[in-house]
This record gives structure tokens, C-alpha cells and sequence, in this order.
């Protein structure tokens, strides 16, 4: 992807659950690479994108790096939180982890600290007008959409299958790329119709050229929300509904 003047507007505040909570068994499960750091870093380089990334350990943290965005002149803002989907003790829909859901004995830990969906759109709310989201946690997008209600934005992405950290991370960039080489976004439509394109062809005009994501979209449950007047539908390809 080459510099785009349009995507050197565009602020990406990463909020990043951390994937494990302890060093693991011999020290495996805690390399530098178990970030999206150094991937936006490297969309940054390469497309103009400005990036902020904060660590998110409790839901106080999430409130606070949320409502610290609200009135923040950062140009057109896209939030890209990072975290383990996790269903809610409740039954309130899927949430997110706070911990790594396993131990070292690979056994599921009781009492795993979570950020409900409500809880996360009251945070997304208190963030002010946002260009879009990325929800990048596992099996998110089974929530109706609910949690985007009076949220400020255009368009939020979100997988509703159980995903693997680099594929999901890969798609994202990918979804960014799709929606904003071009230019600035104008509307939900375009937003739904570049990502559309996106899906099946990677936005690329030559038959020589197009490459089909169908297929890595439909395993990760990709779903692109985009704003219909006050409420929110899921964007227009077939295969995601």
C-alpha cells in the first residue's frame, strides 16, 4: 500500500487486552510478537496512518483511556480494540476477557474479569464522534447490535467466530485498506460498498489482479456494521448477514 494524504488524517487508538497473564509454561505464550503493536506499526509506515496504542488490564482502565478520547483533536479516529471474546457470566452476550481464559495446565480459570457489551458501548459512547471500530475478539459479532446503540460512528467491524490473533489482525488491516486508499469515506453505503469489494476482489479493478478474501471473511464471521440513520445494519454482502 502506498501513502495516502487521506489516511495521514486518520488516528488508530489501539486498546489492547495483553494475551496471557503470567509467562506460561517455560515461558511460551509471552513473545513480543503476541501484540498488533508492530502490525499497525507497519500500516503506519506504509500508509501515513497515525497510531496510538494503550494496554487495557481492568474495565476502570478501559473507562478511562476511552473517556480520555472524548474532545481529543486527533483527525478522523478509528478505534481497534484487541482483546479475547469470552461469553458473560450472566448471560449477557459475549464480552470481553480481561485474562487468558486458559491456566498453565491448560485447564479454564474461574472468575476470568470481563467488560460486558454494556459496559463497552458505554465506553464507546463516552469517546466522542469516532470514524469507525474494530472489535478484534473472538465470536463478538454473535451480539445484536445493541452495543452500538448511541455510539458516534460509521462503520464497526466485528468477527463472530472463534479466531486466530494474526488472521483477524491481517483481515483488519486489510478492511482499512479497502475502505480508505481511495479517499475519505462520505457514507454508510460506501462504507458497506467498499468493503463489498474489498471481500471479493480486494478492491482491485484487472481480472489479473483480484484476489477473492471470501473465504478467509466467512471463516472469521466478518461483519461490517455501518450507520443507518439512528440505528446500525450489517453490511451489504450476502454472505456475512
Amino acid at each position: 500500500m502506498t501513502k495516502s494524504r487521506y489516511l495521514e488524517q486518520v488516528t488508530a487508538i489501539c486498546l489492547e487486552v495483553p494475551w496471557t497473564d503470567d509467562f506460561g509454561p517455560d515461558g511460551h505464550g509471552f513473545s513480543p510478537s503476541d501484540t498488533i503493536r508492530p502490525y499497525i506499526e507497519a500500516l503506519s509506515i506504509n500508509s501515513g496512518l497515525r497510531m496510538l496504542h494503550r494496554s487495557v488490564h481492568t474495565e476502570e482502565d478501559w473507562k478511562r483511556w476511552t473517556a480520555g478520547l472524548h474532545g481529543k483533536h486527533l483527525g478522523r479516529r478509528i478505534l481497534w480494540v484487541s482483546a479475547h471474546g469470552d461469553k458473560e457470566i450472566n448471560g449477557e452476550g459475549i464480552a470481553l476477557s480481561l485474562l487468558s481464559p486458559v491456566n498453565q495446565s491448560g485447564r479454564v480459570k474461574k472468575g476470568i474479569r470481563q467488560i460486558p457489551p454494556k459496559a463497552v458501548n458505554s465506553g464507546l459512547k463516552e469517546a466522542g464522534a469516532l470514524e469507525g471500530i474494530i472489535i478484534d475478539a473472538c465470536e463478538f459479532g454473535k451480539n445484536t447490535d445493541e452495543w452500538l446503540t448511541g455510539v458516534n460512528a460509521m462503520w464497526a467491524l466485528v468477527y463472530s467466530k472463534t479466531v486466530g490473533w494474526t488472521e483477524s489482525t491481517f483481515f483488519s488491516i486489510k478492511v482499512l485498506e479497502w475502505l480508505y486508499e481511495k479517499g475519505p469515506i462520505e457514507s454508510s453505503d460506501e462504507a458497506a460498498q467498499n468493503f463489498k469489494r474489498g471481500v471479493e476482489t480486494g478492491r482491485e479493478k484487472a481480472n489479473t489482479d483480484k484476489v477473492d478474501f471470501t473465504g478467509l471473511a466467512t471463516a472469521l464471521g466478518a461483519k461490517l456494521f455501518v450507520r443507518k440513520g439512528k440505528g446500525w445494519y450489517v453490511g451489504d454482502w450476502p454472505a456475512l448477514r
